[in-house]
């Protein structure tokens, strides 16, 4: 299969290779769509930015290039002799083309050249290192059973990692004890590029260190039949029955609860004015204290112009206080690393939000939710359900997501800014790749906007509502190369101007 296929103003070029069985697809696309949008380099110039295994490279003839809509490139690799052809670079602006280089092995420089209208540019760059500097300082301890009053130890441990936050400087290691932490922190401190600050849990298993968003709802009564209330005044966004349904449904209305038919039946619902909160479960038997646990804090961790930090081994569930609430939230912070971590059970697992937000990693971490695959679609649109695993939203350059396993979410990797979608500035730069999602009940991957040079390869998702929504790209190129999708409900590849 492959075609162009043309929308009212735009023009969206693409290529697909693929192999198709039922609602199996393995393809490659890649994605550009004119503009007239100059960039705002300087003419004549190459602009090369690298990431671990790929560079964008942004080229700016000085002179007329024939009303050329493609450049030739080619690229050299540290320690070879000849240069290697490269993907052609589409005319994405007046003035201005632009594509990438994939393959490259970190911490390495790469000779460049460009070839447009008989003008050769030529340009180096070095790809990034995967190595993050740190441990050169103090290591703090933190257990829940230590005091803030003590010297910080590994015999004498703080009892809250914001006390640790609040005293680390670049090169230091707070280090978390077996446990389940009850807090949210907020982090405004940076490191440095040479001595990251690392928040890490002990002995490398997440499962170990838990810092955990909810509390458990007490002292139930009967309302009717399988349904009952418990006086709750702080605004719920989540709430699971443990060691039963699991994640309940949220309604909007009492008479809704009472309604609803399965699979929506097992649900709550919040009368704020009331200071109640009512639940509808398969038993008529009145819950257990502890039986009912909701999301009563915000963020685990609350990046606010922050940078250089390490967030490793944890694990992070139910955050659900109020809208959008999230396990690890990066505000206007850049050259963050989030790896071998847990989410479960939240809206937004990991959000990154404004411009500055750059060079952040997500890298093997595991992210779950439950209940959602289960639920009609319709039900899930729009409502609180909708969120991301993992989420860039007005994000700036260079973010990463890579090896990580996603499942039951209703949507998963998405750069994506619905209000902004012909910013430049945003989500662009980026690396999507070797991520595994599975029971994601709308879209798995989803870039909207410009996402200039947004790269997606090697992922795989299985049970999707789509494979992949590019709706819309406005500008690109984004590049989607040998991604696996299985067993999608709707679409393999969704591409428009509109959702």
């Amino acid at each position: 299969m492959g075609e162009n296929v043309h929308t009212q103003n735009n023009v969206y070029a693409i290529g697909v290779g693929c192999v198709a069985l039922l609602s199996r697809l393995v393809f490659s696309i890649v994605v550009f769509v004119t503009g007239s949008v100059v960039y705002g380099q300087t003419p004549g110039t190459l602009d090369l930015r690298a990431n671990f295994n790929t560079v964008s490279v942004y080229a700016y003839p000085a002179g007329d290039t024939g009303g050329a809509t493609q450049a030739e490139m080619t690229y050299r690799i540290e320690g070879e002799a000849s240069y290697r052809p490269g993907h052609y670079l589409p005319k994405t602006a007046e003035g201005r083309f632009a594509g990438s280089i994939f393959k490259l092995p970190p911490d390495t420089l790469v000779d460049v050249q460009v070839t447009v209208g008989g003008e050769v540019l030529t340009g180096q760059v070095r790809t990034r290192s995967e190595h993050f500097p740190s441990g050169s300082g103090i290591t703090w301890h933190v257990a829940t059973d230590g005091s803030n009053s003590s010297a910080g130890s590994a015999g004498d441990p703080f009892r809250t990692i914001q006390h640790a936050i609040d005293r680390a400087e670049p090169g230091d290691v707070i280090q978390l004890q077996p446990g389940t932490y009850y807090q949210s922190n907020q982090i405004s401190r940076n490191g440095r590029a040479d001595a990251y600050i690392t928040i890490r849990g002990v002995g490398g298993d997440p499962s170990q260190c838990v810092i955990n968003g909810s509390d458990e709802v007490n002292g139930w009564a009967r309302l009717q039949a399988n349904v009952f209330y418990a006086t709750e005044s702080r605004l719920l966004n989540t709430v699971r029955q443990v060691d039963g349904a699991g994640r309940l449904y949220h309604h909007e209305s009492l008479g809704e609860l009472l309604t609803a038919v399965g699979p929506l039946d097992l649900g709550w619902f919040q009368d704020e004015a009331a200071d109640r909160i009512y639940v509808r479960l398969a038993d008529d038997v009145a819950p257990a204290d502890g039986e009912i646990t909701a999301g009563v804090r915000w963020s685990g961790i609350n990046f606010d112009n922050a940078s250089y930090w390490i967030v490793e081994n944890l694990s992070f569930f139910q955050f659900g206080n109020g809208s959008g609430p999230r396990g690890i939230d990066i505000l206007e912070s850049h050259d963050i690393v989030i790896r071998n971590c847990n989410f479960a059970h939240m809206r937004y697992s990991v959000i990154l939000r404004g411009p500055s937000s750059s060079h952040c990693l997500v890298a093997r971490c595991n992210f779950t939710e439950e209940n959602l695959w289960s639920w009609p679609w319709d039900s899930m649109k729009s409502h609180d359900t909708e969120g991301f695993a993992i989420m860039a939203t007005g994000a700036g350059g260079g973010n990463v997501f890579r090896f990580n396993t996603i499942r039951g979410h209703f949507n998963g990797i998405g750069p994506a800014t619905w209000t902004d979608l012909y910013n430049e500035q945003i989500n662009y730069d980026m690396d999507v790749h070797n991520n595994v999602l599975t029971e994601i009940a709308d879209d798995p991957l989803e870039p909207e906007g410009a996402c200039m040079n947004v790269r997606f390869w090697a992922n795989r998702t299985q049970d999707t509502w789509t494979g992949i929504s590019l709706a819309p790209v406005t500008v690109g190129p984004v590049f989607v190369i040998r991604d696996q999708y299985y067993n999608f409900r709707n679409h393999a590849v969704k591409v428009g101007t509109n959702g």
